[in-house]
């Protein structure tokens, strides 16, 4: 689907860049950062679980003792 994108110019002048330096057309390089984005939050929400999972264990271990 085509969808128009309004964009400081600074940034698209970045995103040009390194969608250059990357081979590959500006449209690839937004598509590829905003995956990248979604997969890092996703990895985030997952890593902040672990962490809570952990600091419950360890709050049980320390009321076992």
């Amino acid at each position: 689907d085509k969808f128009v994108l309004r964009m400081p110019e600074q940034l698209r002048n970045q995103i040009h860049e390194k969608a250059e330096y990357n081979y590959r057309s500006m449209n690839s390089e937004i598509v590829f950062r905003l995956e990248r984005s979604v997969d890092c939050e996703a990895e985030l929400v997952h890593q902040k679980q672990l962490v809570q999972l952990l600091a419950n264990q360890l709050e049980e271990s320390r009321n076992s003792a």
